[in-house]
Parts: C-alpha cells; sequence; structure tokens
C-alpha cells in the first residue's frame, strides 16, 4: 500500500510539472503574439536598438576615457550618466501630460545629439558634462515608457508580455558590447563611441516616419486599443487585433 502510494505521488508531481511547464509555454507564446502582432513590437525594436547602442558605448567607455584624460575621468563619466538618469527620471510625471510620439521623438534626438557633441568635442569637461545630458532624456523616457505599458497592458497579460519584452531587449547589450569590443580594435574609441549615439537618432526617425507612433496621445488618453491590443471580456485577456 505505501509502495503504491509513493508511485502516486510521484505521479502526481511529474503531471504536475508536465502540465506547469506547458502552461507555460503556452502563455510565452501568447505573450510573443501579442507583441509582435501590436504596436508594442516597435516599441521593442526601440528598446533593442537602444540597448544594443548603450552596449557598444559600456565597452569603449574606458578606451575613450583613458583618450580624453584617465581613469578619473571613467568615473566622472559613470557619475554624470547616474546622475543624467536620476534628474530625467525626476520629472518624468510632467511629461505625461504631453503626446507621446512628440515627446519620444524629441527626447531621442537630444540624447543623440548631446551623446554625439560629448564624444568628438575635445574638452573633458565639457564631454562629460554633455554625456549627463544625454542621459536625462533616456531616464525620462524609461519611466514614461513604464507608464505607458501599466495603462494599455491588462492586469492579467502584464507578467507574460513584460517577460517577453525585457528579456528581449536585455539580450542586446551583451551583443553590442561584444561587436563595440570588435569594433574598439579597428578603430578609435571616440569614433565607436560617438556612432552609438546613432541608436537614439534611429528611434526617432522611426517614430517620426511612422504615423501611428508620431500620433500617439498621452499616457492618461491611452487604450489598449491604442496599440491594437484587444481585451477579451469573457476570461480578461488580451488579443492582437486583425
Amino acid at each position: 500500500m505505501k509502495k503504491l502510494w509513493k508511485n502516486k505521488s510521484f505521479l502526481f508531481l511529474f503531471f504536475g510539472r508536465l502540465v506547469t511547464n506547458i502552461g507555460y509555454r503556452d502563455e510565452l507564446k501568447e505573450g510573443f503574439s501579442i507583441v509582435f502582432h501590436s504596436l508594442l513590437s516597435v516599441f521593442l525594436l526601440g528598446s533593442v536598438v537602444c540597448n544594443f547602442a548603450i552596449g557598444i558605448s559600456m565597452a569603449v567607455l574606458p578606451s575613450y576615457s583613458n583618450d580624453k584624460g584617465g581613469v578619473e575621468i571613467y568615473g566622472f563619466l559613470l557619475a554624470a550618466q547616474s546622475t543624467g538618469v536620476l534628474i530625467g527620471a525626476l520629472p518624468s510625471s510632467k511629461l505625461e501630460q504631453f503626446r507621446v510620439g512628440l515627446s519620444a521623438i524629441v527626447m531621442f534626438a537630444i540624447g543623440f545629439t548631446s551623446w554625439f557633441l560629448s564624444a568628438i568635442i575635445p574638452s573633458s569637461m565639457l564631454a562629460i558634462s554633455l554625456y549627463g545630458l544625454a542621459w536625462i532624456p533616456i531616464g525620462a523616457i524609461n519611466v514614461l515608457f513604464g507608464a505607458i505599458n501599466q495603462s494599455i497592458i491588462p492586469n492579467s497579460m502584464y507578467g507574460r508580455i513584460s517577460s517577453v519584452t525585457y528579456s528581449l531587449s536585455a539580450i542586446a547589450m551583451p551583443f553590442g558590447s561584444l561587436l563595440g569590443g570588435y569594433l574598439a580594435e579597428i578603430f578609435n574609441s571616440s569614433i565607436v563611441f560617438a556612432c552609438s549615439s546613432c541608436g537614439f537618432i534611429m528611434i526617432s526617425i522611426v517614430w517620426l516616419l511612422h504615423p501611428k507612433l508620431r500620433k500617439l496621445p498621452t499616457v492618461k488618453e491611452m487604450k489598449p486599443e491604442t496599440f491594437l491590443i484587444t481585451v477579451n471580456k469573457m476570461n480578461n485577456t488580451s488579443l492582437p487585433m486583425k
């Protein structure tokens, strides 16, 4: 009897895990389907490009800092980066009052301009200041996009959709670092550092040319349908609009 009970317990644990794994895969597939059949795919593309560009810059930042003046410059650049992100995050609630499409275009363009100038200007202190300035719009956009996700993604779908978007965007950074390290062996670090800023202007151009992204309203006016996501009222799940 005890042996039979142990066998039943083993089967229960085995099939319980099997059902859990199958359910997780189904939810993950659903998350991929919703992301890539809605405007979230363009958001994801922008995040991937941004992280890829940041990965390139992080790989060459020590060499770039050494060319600018030494180890202390590297510390100043990292401090400027953190300060810029913090400053950008503080007034981000004010940014929600403006149209998201216009805000994203302007913010990414400012980030590109400041970053590119910091790479080509000879003055180390001015380069540090411009580099910190470039991270202010990035910090603001991060908070703004987080608010957008909470507004348009139903609570029942938030986990599976965010796991897809965050995972794919995070993968881009190490690949960017790998490419940045390779390019630094061929080109001057300042050139690679300047080119890494082009990722931000690419995002700005995509948003400018994409009519639906360019016309995105304020965060408060957004609904799931704004991003071509429909909500199934019967089971409170999301479906991509056909």
